[in-house]
């Protein structure tokens, strides 16, 4: 092949690769990324890693998304933890407003100045469960609210 031939060949090869590809780019489907399960739950009170005591208020709302519903007055559960373990009682997240209607707020009152004497860490989290009347165990929820502990 003279030389000439080989130029022509190779632009037209280059030519031909770049409209492959601009088609291939031009006509996929853009990556989606998953978007994030959203919560179904709104801890109001106490924010995260907010310095707590007891006795805790706890104000909230669930949003029926994720699994987070109001059923016969009641949200879910919460107890508090610290690094060792438990140091509440699980408290009950009643619902203040219509349970039928979301969102539905909620409050719980947890434990008592008894439980400062618990108290292991400083640090530790609020674990909240879902209401969860079907009882099947795929549909069960935690969601978690990190604290710091006043002794």
């Amino acid at each position: 092949m003279n030389p000439k031939t080989v130029k022509v060949v190779s632009i037209a090869a280059g030519v031909a690769v770049l409209a492959v590809a601009g088609v291939y780019f031009a006509t996929r489907e853009p990556e989606r990324k998953a978007e994030p399960p959203k919560p179904g739950i709104f801890v109001d009170a106490p924010q995260a890693d907010a310095v707590v005591s007891f006795p805790l208020m706890i104000k909230g709302r669930v949003t029926g998304e994720g699994d987070w519903i109001a059923f016969e007055g009641h949200a879910g559960t919460v107890q508090a933890f610290d690094a060792q373990g438990p140091i509440s009682e699980i408290g009950a997240l009643l619902i203040s407003d219509d349970w039928t209607i979301l969102p539905a707020s909620f409050s719980a009152s947890l434990g008592t100045e008894d439980n400062v004497s618990r108290i292991k860490a400083n640090t530790g989290y609020l674990l909240f469960k879902n209401e969860n009347p079907s009882g099947e165990q795929g549909r069960n929820r935690e969601f978690r609210v990190p604290v710091r502990y006043e002794k």
